[in-house]
């Protein structure tokens, strides 16, 4: 093969080359562009290197995997296209407004049951002023916030539930939390079991005693969870325990305040 044969086949194969790149950029990296590639020639490591930059649209079904086997599509490639589906699908839940959602994972994608809508707390009242006078205030006053009826709307049947919180540039129905403060991370957030008192559901907001008055939601009342971040806006939300039946809510931090009828909480209840 004389060298300029060689020079036009090399010239050949990098104008495919970079024709499917100005392709990808335009378009979605499909199945069909990665197997143009490796009938190319084009080394794993500049395929692998390819995928991890673009915008992903594989088919990693059994039988597209068997078929890219077949073709001769590398183990390495193979692998890198199924992180890189994964990683396109969770990273785009179908979430258009901020707020707190239900989520479940379905394979390896994200999706959205149903949204917390949030309540307004009602009011506050003291509990135990009876005890306090008796015990010449060495027992507590506890204020607490009153959230309206015994039940949440949303009611979860796992003991395992998992949330999507979204915060949106353009909405602030989630990052405005009360107060004007705004709140941007799950971070800001603590969750909390909830007492039911009557036909409505209470949590402690504050403790007085002669020894003098704390702001805040009783640690005993809080419940753990674990961040997951998805993307810059979207934060995955699991727990480690199993939640017994009852009602919870998410609330902002500075609960100290949440006394005001302006503070959101976006409560739910685990029915088992």
């Amino acid at each position: 093969m004389t060298k300029v044969l060689i020079l036009k086949r090399i010239f050949f194969v990098f104008s495919l080359f970079y024709s499917c790149i100005a392709y990808s950029q335009q378009e979605l990296l499909k199945n069909e562009t990665v197997i143009q590639l490796v009938k190319l020639g084009i080394g794993n490591e500049v395929i692998i290197d390819k995928i991890k930059t673009s915008t992903v649209n594989f088919d990693v079904s059994i039988e597209q995997l068997i078929k890219l086997k077949e073709i001769g599509v590398s183990d390495s490639i193979v692998s890198e296209m199924i992180k890189a589906s994964g990683k396109s699908k969770d990273s785009k839940p179908e979430i258009h407004q901020s707020g707190i959602f239900v989520s479940y994972l379905n394979g390896d994608s994200l999706k959205v049951e149903k949204q917390i809508v949030p309540n307004a707390i009602s009011g506050q009242k003291s509990k135990n002023l009876l005890g306090a006078a008796f015990s010449y205030g060495l027992s507590s006053v506890k204020t607490v916030a009153i959230i309206p009826n015994p039940m949440s709307e949303i009611q979860l049947s796992t003991s395992k539930p998992e949330f999507l919180f979204y915060f949106s540039k353009s909405t602030s129905s989630l990052n405005n939390s009360g107060f004007s403060i705004e709140s941007n991370s799950p971070n800001e957030f603590v969750l909390i079991k909830l007492a039911l008192d009557g036909e409505q559901r209470i949590f402690q907001t504050g403790k007085a005693s002669i020894g003098g008055y704390s702001f805040g939601v009783s640690e005993k009342d809080m419940i753990a969870f674990e961040i997951e971040q998805v993307n810059s806006d979207t934060y995955r939300i699991k727990f480690n325990q199993d939640l017994a039946s009852g009602e919870y809510a998410f609330i902002p931090k500075n609960s100290g305040m949440l006394g005001s009828s302006f503070a959101k909480v976006y409560d739910f209840g685990i029915t088992l």
